[in-house]
């Protein structure tokens, strides 16, 4: 699983590598550039969704080994690991949308027709946005963002090493929660040592909150950019 998440992450890093980091008129991103991004970010995000299902058959077949699991779908493993405080924020920033930006892309027959831009975050390199028609109250896919104006639905996808860091944790979380019951026979769950374990969250996000608030505005403009970074420029 780690593998094949680490090979798509550096994948799409190589591709981006390979390409110009931003969109201006002279010496900026070629559409080709852009096209090839795109198709690595999806080939990412599918990785991330087959290691959710190769995970939540893991814990289907330790059961044992945590409280009340979940794992009919891959949609309610996702609200049983964001039911854990120590993995909420993860799932509801990263993981979640990772899943959101694979379902539109695989399967807009079944769910919204979308287009597809590439933006540039001050702090991250070109990513790929997804968007589409629709009103806030019917027609926006689940974890997409409105336009100001209330007209139409944005997703960008979720920023990819962090994401990455993410899934690591929660690989670490349920193959130790595993080991740990069995040695102990069951005699515990997870959450009784997990308890005594440091997160990615706090091990890299707590050490620098304005880096990652920078990164995860993957958004289109708005008044709140001008307020968080004080006039800074986050697009080009």
């Amino acid at each position: 699983m780690t593998s094949l998440l680490l090979g798509k992450v550096t994948a799409l890093e190589s591709v981006r590598g390979a390409n110009p980091g931003h969109h201006r008129a002279e010496g900026g991103i070629s559409e080709d550039g852009k096209i090839d991004i795109f198709h690595a970010t999806v080939e990412f995000h599918n990785s991330i969704y087959m290691v959710l299902g190769n995970l939540a058959n893991v814990v289907s077949k330790n059961r044992g080994s945590f409280k009340n699991p979940s794992t009919g779908s891959v949609s309610k493993f996702l609200e049983w690991l964001a039911s854990h405080e120590q993995h909420k924020f993860a799932v509801n920033n990263c993981i979640r949308p990772s899943k959101a930006f694979r379902t539109i892309v695989n399967h807009p027959q079944d769910h919204y027709t979308y287009n597809w831009e590439t933006l540039t975050n001050g702090r991250s390199s070109i990513y790929v946005m997804l968007k589409g028609l629709g009103t806030p109250n019917q027609d926006k896919p689940t974890d997409s963002n409105t336009y100001l104006e209330g007209v139409g639905w944005h997703l960008p996808s979720p920023e990819e090493c962090l994401t990455t860091i993410f899934v690591l944790d929660v690989i670490s979380w349920v193959f130790e929660g595993v080991g740990y019951a069995l040695m102990s026979k069951g005699a515990f769950s997870n959450q009784d040592w997990y308890k005594h374990k440091r997160t990615a969250f706090d091990d890299y996000l707590r050490d620098d909150v304005d880096a990652v608030a920078f990164e995860f505005r993957r958004a289109v403009p708005s008044e709140f950019d001008d307020v968080l970074f004080d006039g800074v420029s986050v697009f080009d």
